[in-house]
């Protein structure tokens, strides 16, 4: 149950992390737009925002509740791997480089 508790914190506050640490990376177009801030539908979010806000909330949320951090980062890990290899194309990616070979 603490795991659902954490998850349904930390997903959304990592999609604005995300967005948050790639505005600041690319400040001298959102400083001339600010309204673009917050339109995350024309695209901008950053990976390592989102794994920087879930690395905080997941320490701040195991100190409160007692829990070892670093036994809480154990079941944390695999959630994020799979999430990035998802996030970036990886599985269709060997789906084409699959399917390239089987031709050859």
């Amino acid at each position: 149950m603490t795991f659902l508790i954490l998850s349904s914190l930390r997903f959304p506050l990592a999609i604005v992390g995300a967005r948050i640490y790639y505005v600041i990376f690319d400040w001298s177009y959102y400083a001339k737009n600010p309204a673009e801030i917050f339109a995350i539908w024309h695209g901008g979010i950053a990976i390592y925002g989102g794994l920087i806000t879930g690395a905080i909330v997941l320490y701040f949320f195991s100190q409160r509740k007692l829990i070892n951090t670093l036994d809480f980062l154990d079941i944390a890990v695999p959630g994020v791997m799979i999430a990035q290899s998802l996030g970036r194309g990886e599985i269709s990616s060997i789906k084409r480089l699959t399917e390239r070979l089987l031709k050859v």
